[in-house]
């Protein structure tokens, strides 16, 4: 394992899972599968969360958001990015219940029109079998001729 990855992926301290929203446990359990396969050399992307949340506050500091804004941050972008050497994807996580904004159906259309993949998922473990499948899409793509 290479512990200059780790120290960039491993959370430094755990959290407690009741202290999490639903979606953000299955964000969390997400990672956690995300981080091990890394660790191990098992996935081929660089990914990431995409930390566009907004965080409540009673002092809002519209200023520091319009920065942010400025620099690029844009509402909408999927939860998870994944970058590889081939081709890229993002995912979305959701509860059951759970429904995209204006700017998430934003976002994927944007991707449609641009043939990258979105997924939209409401567990866990549907984002794991979306990864599993684009690993076996490469795999696939990588031994074929052309």
């Amino acid at each position: 394992m290479d512990v200059n990855l780790a120290s960039l992926i491993l959370p430094a301290q755990a959290i407690p899972y009741a202290c999490l929203k639903e979606e953000q446990r299955i964000c969390v359990e997400f990672a956690n599968e995300m981080r091990q396969r890394t660790l191990e050399g098992r996935l081929p992307y660089v990914w990431f969360h995409v930390a566009n949340e907004f965080l409540p506050s009673s002092r809002v500091n519209y200023s520091f958001e319009s920065k942010l804004k400025q620099m690029g941050k844009m509402a909408g972008v999927p939860d998870y990015c994944f970058l590889g050497e081939k081709d890229s994807f993002f995912i979305e996580f959701k509860t059951e219940k759970g429904k995209q904004t204006h700017n998430q159906k934003i976002f994927e259309k944007w991707c449609a029109t641009n043939k990258t993949d979105y997924f939209l998922c409401r567990s866990a473990r549907e984002g794991i079998e979306a990864v599993n499948d684009r690993l076996k899409q490469v795999g696939e793509s990588k031994g074929s001729c052309s």
